[in-house]
């Protein structure tokens, strides 16, 4: 391609370009960040008008239907109409928002939600357009009686925020801002980008099509996955809570790994989630805003919040059992503390707990536990125990709900990232910085295993399959299985990117999900009963296939009993087959017959390759080398040369063949040769000569 036009004479950044729809008017309409817009006449290639009448960025334009009038919107928070006519603004329509996308609805258009008695049929009458901005609004609005007719909320559907404070407002405004716009195929909606790179569409609702409504909701980036949690055992495994590098807990259906919903409410980057045990939807996460809150995952909705920490709180767990109405928080202040969570057991299954004020949260025990920053937390089955893991090296067991130290476990070198409970034995598992894995008795506080496998830190760890097995993700991007009674590394799976922080496990292990730095989502089904049945199946297969072969090759059905061996690539079977062959050819010719020939040419077209590649490598051999002649004598006749040099990788495989034909060859004319020194040595002794004699006289036989 080459450029046909070059147009010169803004000042300032250009924000929208726009080509008049009509074919018949070549005109090019420009709008920038000093508040210009210009009509450029393509066919004369100069500047046809400069339309003056905003005063800040007019990031968005647009054409009527009928393409007489042009729509400018602008962050002066107006919307000038022109006449294209004229090139005279007819009329302005005041928005009150600081305007980013614009567009007009067509004539006719049954859009949703706009009364029908708006649905203009000329266009002298006033035209309908929607826009968006810095509201998180979408409005329809009428040139005719410049009023809005029409507006929807970004935020219906979706989980407000509290706004507190000037951060909070911050957040919300940067989280729901809609920057983009742009209208469905027929007129059936409009699809939106908001400033947080999600895109929102809006279309007719599933219960009331005549209404405008949030049908889809994409992200476009997540940025740094740092947590992940599935939901309880109520809901199963269908819906994921995801932390990233933002305010948000986004919740995700694991079916199409669409964004569901969001829960806003901290106003810094968040660090773990959990989720609380049972039958229960309670979602707990911790933040670099220093409070710890705990969410109906199920309504998105804030029910209790929990400020003391003095800095980030990094590690957030609950107890398991349905009775232990608390949670620990530990945080880079070095403190861990137990929160009393008996009024939002109350509130749990009741209206209020769908929405409402979040309820203060207290503390029952607090203790400063590590001298430097507590990295993970967990909860013993029993709830009896915690166990902390530190940034100082060391991991330190609790009495709950007291907080009365039991015992410290060294060990690792470096920091130590993250802790697990068995559900079947007093053990507890922990990853560290120094690249290992080790398994702590309860009892002893002793180390009874190391797991040596990953190049880089130990990010998260759990028990899997009833404590047998153990998984583990890091900074070098790898998902490792463990067995627990070995200590070796069963398998590992090498899917990311970047390193995995987030680790999540479903069913006893049946699934996992993992996130990392490089943004993505990674959801692992356990296979292994799968790949059993399929292991299983392939042997049968394979045993009923060698039975074949053996009854063909009894019954000297030589075609069915080559194209078994070809099926089970087995090298050596195929080798006995050709050599049988070969030997009940009539007249044992080494290079074979008829039968051999008719053979080699019923093999199709891909497996002439494998057939040259298995001569190569019979041939290597001298004691298997006679077959791979006969069989490439008889491949020679069935099949031309030009077809078989033309085959993938032939002239390689032909280059290897003959250069051990020729080594072969050698061989034989040194052995030939070596017979006539034999024969010089049997004439010197006469020994030839008497047996001539004998011959000769036998031949004769008596005389009558």
């Amino acid at each position: 391609g080459h450029c046909t036009h070059s147009f010169r004479g803004h000042k300032g950044i250009v924000l929208q370009v726009l080509f008049h729809p009509e074919p018949r008017r070549l005109q090019l309409f420009t709008s920038t960040d000093d508040s210009e817009v210009k009509i450029w006449d393509l066919k004369k290639r100069v500047l046809l008008k400069q339309l003056d009448g905003h005063f800040s960025a007019v990031p968005s334009l647009a054409i009527s239907p009928c393409g007489g009038l042009l729509l400018s919107g602008g962050r002066d928070k107006v919307v000038h109409v022109w006449d294209l006519v004229t090139l005279k603004k007819t009329t302005t329509v005041p928005t009150h928002e600081s305007l980013e996308g614009l567009v007009t609805l067509p004539c006719t258009a049954a859009f949703p939600g706009l009364p029908s008695s708006k649905k203009k049929s000329q266009e002298s009458s006033g035209v309908n357009f929607v826009t968006v901005g810095s509201s998180g609004l979408i409005r329809i609005w009428s040139t005719e009686t410049a009023k809005c007719v029409l507006e929807v909320s970004a935020l219906e559907g979706l989980p407000t925020v509290e706004k507190n404070s000037d951060t909070e407002a911050a957040g919300l405004e940067a989280s729901h801002q809609l920057k983009h716009l742009q209208l469905l195929p027929g007129a059936t909606g409009v699809i939106c980008s908001t400033g947080d790179a999600r895109i929102l569409v809006f279309g007719p609702a599933p219960a009331a099509p005549q209404t405008l409504a949030l049908t889809k909701h994409l992200i476009g980036t997540s940025d740094d996955i740092i947590d992940v949690c599935f939901f309880s055992s109520r809901l199963g495994d269908s819906k994921l809570a995801v932390v990233s590098n933002s305010e948000q807990v986004r919740i995700h259906d694991t079916a199409s790994m669409a964004c569901e919903t969001f829960l806003l409410g901290h106003t810094d980057t968040q660090f773990k989630a959990a989720m609380a045990g049972g039958e229960t939807t309670v979602l707990a996460t911790g933040s670099k805003d220093n409070s710890f809150r705990v969410w109906n995952a199920e309504h998105g909705t804030c029910l209790g919040v929990g400020e003391g920490h003095v800095a980030a709180v990094s590690a957030v767990a609950f107890a398991n059992r349905p009775g232990s109405n608390f949670a620990v928080t530990g945080g880079a202040d070095k403190l861990i503390k137990v929160w009393d969570l008996s009024k939002l057991a109350e509130l749990e299954g009741t209206p209020a707990s769908a929405g409402g004020t979040p309820v203060p949260l207290y503390t029952k025990a607090a203790v400063a536990a590590h001298d430097k920053d507590i990295n993970a937390l967990a909860v013993a089955p029993n709830d009896a125990v915690l166990c902390t893991a530190s940034q100082d090296r060391t991991v330190k067991l609790w009495k709950l709900p007291e907080l009365l130290p039991l015992a410290t476990l060294k060990g690792h070198r470096r920091g130590v990232w993250c802790a697990a409970f068995s559900p079947t034995e007093q053990v507890v598992a922990t990853g560290s910085g120094d690249s290992t894995i080790k398994l702590w008795g309860l009892a002893e506080g002793t180390c009874l295993r190391t797991f040596e496998g990953h190049t880089a830190s130990v990010l998260k760890v759990a028990f899997i399959t009833a404590g047998t097995q153990l998984v583990s993700c890091g900074a070098d991007g790898l998902l490792k299985l463990w067995s627990v009674k070995t200590s070796e590394c069963i398998n590992t799976f090498d899917e990311h990117l970047d390193k995995v922080w987030g680790l999540a496990v479903s069913g006893g292990g049946a699934r996992l999900a993992t996130g990392g730095g490089d943004g993505r989502i990674n959801l692992w089904e356990d296979c292994t009963a799968e790949e059993a049945s399929a292991a299983e199946a392939a042997t049968n297969e394979e045993l009923l296939k060698a039975q074949a072969l053996a009854n063909a090759m009894h019954a000297q059905d030589w075609p069915a009993a080559v194209k078994l061996a070809f099926e089970l690539k087995q090298i050596r079977r195929l080798q006995g087959v050709f050599q049988r062959l070969l030997e009940s050819e009539p007249g044992r010719k080494p290079s074979g017959g008829a039968t051999l020939q008719a053979v080699l040419g019923q093999l199709e077209e891909e497996q002439l390759p494998e057939c040259l590649e298995y001569i190569r490598e019979w041939n290597t051999n001298a004691r298997s080398a006679p077959v791979a002649q006969g069989v490439l004598a008889g491949l020679l006749r069935a099949h031309p040369a030009e077809k078989l040099a033309a085959l993938p990788g032939a002239q390689g495989i032909l280059a290897a063949i003959q250069g051990y034909t020729q080594r072969h060859y050698t061989r034989i004319d040194q052995m030939v040769r070596s017979t006539f020194l034999l024969d010089y040595t049997l004439t010197g002794l006469q020994v030839l000569e008497e047996l001539e004699n004998e011959l000769e006289e036998a031949d004769e036989g008596p005389l009558p």
